[in-house]
């Protein structure tokens, strides 16, 4: 069983916006663990179906800062980001009636959150320190304000 799901402090953006809606996703799937942990199912399939949305507007919120910034692949990173929706999308199909079930939904959205981060995120990072561009950074080395 899942305890809770965390995001690695190397997984870190540094850029507030991008990281606090990064912790979001990982929130709704820790309120779906602790639903889980107690058997409130219905809390469980009230939180679930928030995921996919919130994903949807991360994304777009990202793909518009790389516009701005003008991100040399953002054509790759939008293409990315279908096929992260469209895995979304099969995995919140399939049923989960089951706990077990119900576990593995979790834990490949969250794999998704990670995959997302590390496969085109951190690149998109690199790009704006390479390029010398900046947004606003939270602190180094200091947690995203979850408020």
């Amino acid at each position: 069983m899942i305890e809770k799901f965390n995001i690695p402090d190397a997984f870190l953006m540094r850029f507030e916006k991008i990281d606090e809606q990064h912790q979001e996703l990982v929130d709704i799937l820790n309120r779906c663990v602790y639903a889980l942990s107690s058997n409130s199912f219905n809390i469980f399939e009230e939180e679930i179906s928030k995921f996919c949305p919130l994903a949807v507007s991360h994304f777009k919120y990202e793909e518009d800062l790389m516009l701005a910034a003008g991100y040399d692949a953002l054509e790759s990173h939008i293409d990315h980001h279908r096929v992260a929706l469209e895995h979304l999308s099969e995995i919140s199909k399939r049923n989960h009636d089951s706990i077990e079930a119900k576990w593995y939904i979790l834990q490949s959205m969250f794999d998704n959150i990670v995959m997302d981060i590390t496969k085109a995120d951190l690149k998109f990072d690199e790009f704006l320190i390479a390029s010398g561009r900046k947004l606003t950074r939270v602190q180094y080395g200091s947690a995203p304000n979850n408020s």
